[in-house]
């Protein structure tokens, strides 16, 4: 868990272990953050402009990225950007700074430290311009697809090949697509969040249930 203190010129985030709430760090910065996201381990923390490390050092967004979606690595050694100026989306990756690599295909999740889940997108036939979804793979960090995935990932990543499915309230196999748990409250989440073996789910009439797994 973690919060942030800011002055005009500088931030300080604390990081909390849970649930006994102990410290377990500061990522301090002479930029404000906006947006973050903490590394699985602790010891990374993503920015909208840069990767910040516990000592303050910051690795810059490169200059050419003008918008879209980040996300870090579990073990905070490898970010990637998806650039959405355009329909079918471009992800790079990132590794200690410098450019690992680029695929057309936007990335939607970090399943393990080298693999990276992304949907893809084709022409639409007659139009140069205009794209459909065509299919969801598997990719390493070096840009290559390794596996098509049966259907398309619209929910959380619980694991690297576990997915929560809000409509159905079931955890599916990101790789068979086959169900691998069943919740009472299909048709009634309005959303969820899953941590460890807990679903926290809010009904349409915002009340909060949970289940175990």
């Amino acid at each position: 868990m973690a919060k942030s203190m800011s002055t005009a010129t500088s931030e300080a985030v604390d990081v909390f272990t849970l649930p006994n709430g102990s410290s377990a760090g500061t990522f301090t910065s002479s930029k404000i953050v906006d947006h973050l996201t903490l590394s699985d381990d602790g010891t990374a923390l993503l920015t909208d402009y840069g990767l910040v490390h516990p000592n303050g050092s910051i690795q810059t967004l490169p200059s050419n990225f003008l918008g879209g979606s980040l996300a870090l690595s579990p073990d905070g050694t490898s970010y990637l950007t998806v650039d959405t100026s355009s329909a079918s989306g471009t992800t790079t990756v990132y590794k200690n700074g410098s450019v690992l690599t680029a695929f057309s295909c936007r990335a939607s999740a970090w399943l393990t430290n080298t693999s990276i889940l992304a949907d893809c997108y084709t022409t639409h036939p007659g139009s140069g311009s205009i794209y459909t979804y065509d299919h969801t793979a598997t990719f390493g960090i070096n840009g290559l697809q390794k596996q098509t995935v049966p259907s398309q990932v619209t929910g959380m990543v619980v694991s690297s090949d576990t997915w929560f499915d809000n409509t159905t309230d079931t955890l599916r196999s990101i790789t068979t697509g086959n169900v691998v748990w069943q919740g009472p409250y299909a048709g009634a989440i309005k959303d969820a969040r899953v941590t460890d073996h807990t679903i926290v789910h809010r009904l349409w009439n915002n009340r909060l249930v949970t289940d175990t797994f």
